[in-house]
């Protein structure tokens, strides 16, 4: 008896397979279709615990536990209040779970009750969750992998002020409230990132320019931003301690700044401004950008000032003149 598929085999073994009974041969197939588990999570809670603790931005923490509950609360059809992760088995979603997911949030964008970007980061966070639990061998396949994110709207365009308006919003304000508005502008800080400067985040080089230590709060992407002389001598000027850890911008008790508090700021200097815009700080960084490009700040400085590199863009960055940022392109 002539068996072609098992002709690669020893001899002897090909007749043990012969030998195998239906029952030994589906077991076999069986074991074969197991994954490796390297994580000791026995249950969806348990198992999202864990993959939350991969995370080092309390941010993302919270945004993953909102969108996640969410799913489950989609797929347990029932109010946040009797919606518990370890009713969603994640071992038992299919491929329709995860399509008619996609569907019901894009009918939920169609009717105005999501944007876009909510759409986008709830089926983000799925993804990633499942993905997680495939590469941890907690199940066997990830059915999310077929289900393609949809495309992101351009929200940026619309939030971009000229440059004469970012001028008269930063000359609408005084003393601190100034300060606050030229960090943002100049440096193309997140609010939180302003937010939690210490005066130990602010540094002078050989060169008398004043450096900006950004600590990013997402792991190792932390990064030193130039800005010019005029701001580091008002910056300078504003200081009444000589503690290093002491706020940049402290309220009343001497603490820092709360987001909600500078987000008040930007919003009372478009009002003494006249800027008839939503602005918010974050309408400061696209400006950032958006300005010091036509003003011909190279592409890569940009990146390298807003920290948005990846890793291998960085090192590709690795020459970059540290006495230069984007931030010395615009206007003053």
């Amino acid at each position: 008896m002539t068996l072609t598929p098992l002709s690669g085999l020893p001899p002897e073994l090909a007749n043990q397979v012969v030998a195998l009974t239906p029952e030994q041969i589906m077991q076999l197939l069986q074991l074969a279709q197991q994954t490796h588990k390297i994580t000791s999570a026995t249950t969806t809670s348990e198992l999202f615990s864990t993959w939350l603790k991969t995370k080092q931005s309390e941010q993302t923490r919270r945004s993953y536990k909102l969108d996640i509950m969410y799913f489950a609360q989609w797929q347990q059809k029932t109010l946040p209040e009797f919606t518990h992760l370890d009713k969603t088995d994640l071992t038992a979603l299919t491929i329709d779970d995860l399509t008619n997911y996609a569907d019901c949030l894009r009918l939920l964008e169609e009717k105005g009750q999501v944007s876009r970007a909510t759409r986008r980061r709830r089926l983000s966070s799925i993804k990633s969750f499942l993905k997680f639990a495939s590469e941890t061998g907690y199940i066997r396949e990830n059915v999310a992998r077929f289900v393609e994110i949809p495309n992101e709207k351009d929200t940026i365009s619309p939030r971009i002020l000229t440059e004469r308006e970012v001028m008269k919003l930063i000359d609408a304000a005084e003393g601190r409230d100034r300060l606050i508005l030229e960090i943002l502008y100049y440096t193309g800080a997140r609010v939180s990132e302003v937010a939690t400067l210490t005066w130990q985040h602010i540094r002078v080089n050989e060169k008398g320019q004043g450096i900006v230590h950004i600590e990013n709060g997402k792991g190792d992407k932390d990064r030193y931003v130039v800005i010019d002389l005029e701001l580091l001598t008002d910056l300078l000027a504003s200081r009444t301690t000589n503690k290093p850890n002491e706020p940049l911008f402290k309220n009343c008790y001497g603490n820092c700044l709360s987001d909600r508090y500078i987000r008040e700021v930007v919003k009372q200097a478009c009002v003494k401004a006249g800027i008839n815009k939503p602005v918010s700080p974050h309408w400061l960084r696209h400006c950032h950008a958006t300005h010091s490009q036509k003003r011909g700040a190279p592409h890569f400085l940009t990146q390298k000032t807003l920290g948005h590199a990846t890793p291998i863009q960085t090192a590709k960055y690795s020459h970059v003149d540290p006495d230069q940022s984007s931030g010395l392109y615009l206007p003053r």
